[in-house]
């Protein structure tokens, strides 16, 4: 027989265990969905013959670079808080995009702005799954894994999401329209709760829907004259824009298509279409004028495959993948063509596929101590990186920051430094890889951040990461398309070779 101080204890240690577990549970649950970055973040670098660095400065913002876009007024008039608890509207459920009204109120009508106007887009997911499993970390991109594009007749422009603070089932940003044309919103969700961070133990299961309202944009005026006189890109400003039917734009703009293209345009579009950046004027440098830009320079080039491709097409004087039919032999998502030098700028590749658990530090000491001294260094790393199931963005972090201390410090002091961010992903996953659109936009975001909290003059982010599009993508590989490559080459040359004065 069980006596009843017994039964006392048996009573006292089971309430004690449902505390317990209660307190756990409560706990994980209410970690914030999106947790904003520190004040300071720093990154713990691993053990290595090297001098531990000093303490890295603080971060200059809480936000992440590339991810909140510089105007924001459109969607400062937003009432996130009524679309949350709308049910007129919405039914609490169903996954939503929608073009809100200049003044920042929801409609369902059809709207109507000028050329150069921006407006908020907003998304408005359905209630978060898995709440208690998030872990509570940096995870360098939203809990949702979104696409979403303004797509017209003629123009299709990437967006790029930002998730509200509060109402975390609501995305937005705010999406400047500088073309002329009808546009809807086509988005895709493929991951809720961070499962896109390890997507090997989550299915995909993707699902797509559109704005249902629309927005016109017209002409403000019938002469191109009246358009304002953009600046040279010389600088990150080059990275938003819109893709434009190249035969459209060469009609509506025809001076600012033949002053970027002259008779080249087939080598920057890319599935018909050319990339406009909405606040400059991009130049298409050919390799003949880049060659003179950078006479006599020495280039080192570290990295994976992926910067391989843009070495080729300039080195091969873009005549890589131009000799055959690309649909006969898929030469433009694949890499038949050997590197060799071109005219007067000495261009030095050495492949550097790893930063993770590599001996990344010895290879490259000793690699550039047998070459020539460097004036200009690319760096083309982390597409591996992605790829790898059990490495989150957050351990990325600082696998990267020890890379980029060591190569700042020791073996590059003084040498101008672009970085590369990893490829651009879309849509769907590569098989028994962790590549997907989400983890895609984590690791580049890392890239942008470490720039901005390196705060370099000599440090060159080099996005090509945020001109990505679903269409340049080539299936079922990371690979981009050849003739984004020209693209993406051309941004490189535009920072390295400013336009005259």
């Amino acid at each position: 027989m069980i006596s009843s101080l017994q039964r006392h204890n048996i009573v006292l240690v089971v309430v004690l265990l449902v505390l317990v577990f209660s307190l756990s549970y409560l706990r994980h649950a209410t970690n914030q969905i999106e947790r904003p970055l520190p004040g300071e973040l720093t990154y713990s670098p691993s053990p290595s013959p090297a001098p531990p660095p000093p303490p890295l400065p603080p971060i200059l913002t809480s936000r992440l670079p590339g991810d909140v876009p510089d105007d924001r007024s459109p969607c400062d008039k937003v009432e996130f808080g009524w679309l949350a608890s709308d049910r007129k509207y919405w039914d609490g459920w169903a996954s939503k995009a929608m073009f809100m009204s200049p003044d920042g109120n929801f409609t369902t009508m059809n709207l109507s702005i000028v050329a150069g106007e921006t407006l908020c887009a907003v998304v408005q997911l359905g209630p978060i799954p898995a709440v208690a499993a998030i872990r509570p970390e940096i995870h360098f991109a939203p809990a949702d894994s979104i696409t979403i594009q303004a797509v017209g007749g003629s123009v299709k422009i990437p967006i790029n999401l930002q998730q509200h603070p509060k109402q975390s089932n609501i995305y937005f940003s705010p999406v400047r329209f500088t073309h002329p044309d009808t546009y809807r919103l086509e988005s895709t969700t493929e991951y809720r709760s961070y499962f896109w961070e390890s997507p090997l133990s989550h299915p995909h299961r993707p699902f797509h829907y559109s704005s249902h309202n629309t927005l016109t944009v017209t002409h403000e005026s019938s002469s191109e004259k009246q358009r304002p006189a953009l600046g040279f890109c010389d600088d990150d400003s080059a990275v938003t824009g819109s893709w434009v039917n190249q035969t459209e734009f060469r009609r509506a703009f025809p001076r600012a298509a033949y002053d970027r293209f002259e008779d080249t345009q087939s080598d920057y579009s890319v599935d018909q279409r050319v990339y406009v950046p909405d606040t400059c004027r991009l130049r298409s440098l050919s390799p003949v004028q880049v060659t003179e830009c950078l006479d006599l320079k020495t280039i080192h080039v570290w990295g994976d495959d992926q910067i391989k491709r843009n070495i080729k097409a300039f080195v091969s004087n873009d005549q890589w993948c131009r000799t055959t039919n690309d649909d006969d032999n898929g030469c433009g998502c694949n890499d038949d063509w050997d590197l060799s030098p071109t005219g007067n700028v000495t261009m030095m590749y050495s492949a550097l596929d790893s930063i993770y658990n590599t001996n990344w530090r010895d290879d490259m000491q000793t690699r550039t101590a047998e070459m020539p001294e460097a004036d200009v260094v690319i760096l083309g790393v982390g597409n591996q990186e992605v790829g790898i199931n059990r490495l989150s963005s957050s351990q990325f972090w600082n696998v990267l920051m020890e890379f980029l201390y060591e190569v700042t410090t020791h073996i590059y002091p003084t040498q101008k430094i672009i970085l590369r961010t990893p490829q651009y992903f879309c849509c769907g996953t590569i098989h028994n890889s962790a590549w997907n659109q989400g983890r895609s936009r984590a690791f580049a975001n890392v890239f942008r951040h470490a720039v901005q909290q390196l705060d370099s003059d000599r440090i060159i982010l080099w996005d090509t990461h945020k001109i990505g599009v679903d269409d340049n993508v080539c299936p079922g590989s990371i690979n981009s398309k050849r003739n984004l490559i020209n693209i993406e080459n051309n941004l490189l040359w535009n920072f390295l070779c400013p336009a005259p004065l």
